[in-house]
Formats: C-alpha cells, structure tokens, sequence
C-alpha cells in the first residue's frame, strides 16, 4: 500500500498506525462498531473522530453479494482486443475490477495496487462503458480550462480497450434490449 502512495510517502518511509481491536458483544443479527480515528493537526494538536454503529450484518451483506455475483458473471462474458494484438483477450481470473467492492485487494502478481474508492470506481465505470461502446471518462474537462472560449478545442477522447466489432454489435444490442425493457 505504500509503495503504491508515491505522493503520500517517500521511499522507505513506512507509516505508524496503531490498531486496536476490542470485542464488542453482537445483539442477534445486529453487530455493534465503536471506531475511533485520531490524526495529527498542525501545532502539534490532535484530532479524534469516534463513530458508533449498529446494523444489520445479512442486510448489509445481500447488495453487496449480489454486486459481485453479477459483475463477475459479466466479467467472464467480456473478451478484448487491442490494436496491437487483434486476437481477444479475457479479463485476467484475478478480478482486480471487484476491488471496489472489498476492504483487502487483491490484484494479479505485478500489477499496481490502485487503493483509491474514486478510482477503482472510474475504472469499472470505463470498463462497463467499453463493454456498450462507450469512450471512457476522464473528468479532466480540458476543453472547460483553456483561457480563450473561441480557442476551445473538441473534447478529447482517451482510446481505450475495444470489443471486437461483431461481439462490440452483439453487446450493444443486448444493452440496448435490457435498456427498454
């Protein structure tokens, strides 16, 4: 995780967190948390954040399941191709895309550990937006920041991974299909 936070830390520097974990006793389903969070402030003060909560473990859990049984189902649907090798590919066994979804990640050996929520995010939204077609997003809004308003270039457009036409068609169509159900 460090290594992979070059902006946070600098080489060799290791984090000091100290974690405590405390039983607290469950009520039924209901589990209780008791978190606190404590952070240095300028002037050498202190910070502490403390959160109580109380939920339901099945309800939390049955979204969440369902997310993950239907995003891998698609994720072994959906082959690839790049321009330098037109043979299709499958998206590696190792779904690093399902990382949004958990605390732990797990990525396939040598790949770069991406532990930011907005960017696993954006990344299965590209991915998804690739599979109907779609160019993918990259919120830089460059067309928005150029000093002169006549001199605004069209947007750029970032090329990423695409389907095989016949199979990029097929999956258009389905999408389209599903989409006015």
């Amino acid at each position: 995780m460090v290594q992979s936070n070059p902006l946070l830390y600098t080489p060799g520097e290791e984090p000091d967190p100290c974690v405590v974990i405390e039983y607290v006793p469950y009520e039924g389903d209901s589990k209780r948390a008791l978190d606190e969070y404590t952070s240095e402030l300028m002037l050498g003060r202190t910070n502490t954040v403390v959160l109580q909560d109380t939920c339901e473990d099945s309800l939390l859990a049955a979204p969440i399941t369902l997310d993950l049984v239907l995003l891998t189902e698609l994720c072994q649907c959906v082959s690839f191709c790049a321009d330098a090798d037109p043979e299709p590919k499958t998206i590696h066994p190792v779904l690093s895309l399902l990382s949004f979804l958990f605390k732990v990640l797990l990525v396939p050996q040598g790949s770069p550990v991406i532990n930011v929520l907005f960017r696993q995010r954006s990344c299965m939204e590209n991915i998804l937006r690739a599979c109907v077609g779609l160019p993918p997003q990259n919120h830089m809004l460059l067309e928005h920041k150029m000093e002169s308003p006549r001199a605004r270039p069209q947007a750029s457009r970032t090329r990423g991974c695409r389907l095989p036409c016949v199979e990029q068609e097929r999956t258009k169509a389905r999408f389209h299909q599903r989409l006015h159900r």
